[in-house]
């Protein structure tokens, strides 16, 4: 067994035997259907077609998919994420050294993204649709659905995309306290049931940035040391770097070891009061 064989099987080890004591990973009753997949905007153009293939540029296939404005602010929020979801470039960010880089490009190129990040109930909206994914659904079950002869994405694939659309400061930064700590506990459960699935690190590499991010949000300390030690910890918890990126550090096994210590201090903590 190779060395990343064997840190793998102790992370998965270490957070599987803290599972038996924390809520499920998914929702009991989750189906493979995402919640509302007719009630998003329907994109004219889509990969795969001949109409798509005749645009002759990057430029015009991304003014093609702008979504128009009085549409936008009709569609319900649930009906707008799944918009986002579907739109045709979003997974250009795995093309970047640093995911964190390309997501900011689209959401730049992208109207809806504004519109997205605006709605006050996206909380509750997005926690409930990522925690309704189930990793035993087949292949094309969720969206991103951006390819004609594709009827959807991974589960994996779909997780990773709203772990990022979680990732972004500002939607973070209009969260409350509890809210936090919901998500960083939906994050935590669902770091374990990718484990459980069989996922690499590659899989994890969004939702521990996300963690990582939330730790230094809450001022952990024996974390936030961590990063003040290692400068490309740090920069793993900005921008996620792609697993091309050499750091010298095992960004997700040292974010997942430090959330499981959080999670122990605060329950214990919590039980006190």
């Amino acid at each position: 067994m190779n060395q990343k064989r064997v840190i793998h099987a102790l992370i998965s080890c270490s957070l599987l035997l803290g599972s038996c004591t924390s809520e499920p990973a998914l929702a009991p009753n989750a189906t493979c259907l995402s919640p509302d997949p007719s009630g998003g905007y329907e994109y004219p153009l889509l990969p795969g077609t001949r109409e798509w293939d005749q645009l002759g540029s990057r430029g015009e296939r991304v003014r093609a998919c702008q979504v128009p404005e009085k549409i936008l602010g009709s569609l319900s929020t649930p009906a707008l994420l799944e918009t986002v979801l579907n739109y045709p470039l979003i997974l250009d960010f795995y093309a970047f050294s640093f995911y964190q880089s390309g997501f900011s490009r689209i959401r730049h190129e992208f109207n809806g993204f504004a519109e997205l990040y605006s709605r006050s109930d996206l909380f509750d909206v997005i926690t409930s649709y990522y925690a309704g994914i189930r990793l035993d659904c087949p292949d094309d079950a969720y969206p991103p659905r951006i390819h004609v002869r594709h009827g959807g994405s991974p589960p994996r694939l779909a997780m990773q995309t709203l772990e990022m659309l979680m990732f972004q400061d500002d939607f973070l930064a209009r969260l409350s306290g509890r809210e936090k700590q919901q998500l960083f506990q939906m994050i935590l459960r669902t770091s374990r049931a990718k484990l459980e699935a069989g996922l690499d690190r590659e899989e994890l590499l969004v939702n521990s940035a996300l963690m990582g991010k939330l730790l230094l949000d809450f001022s952990y300390e024996p974390f936030a040391f961590q990063c003040i030690d290692n400068q490309m910890l740090l920069l793993f918890v900005e921008d996620v770097p792609s697993l091309g990126v050499q750091w010298g550090v095992e960004p997700v096994k040292v974010v997942l070891s430090a959330a499981m210590d959080y999670e122990g201090s605060h329950v214990s903590r919590a039980a006190l009061y």
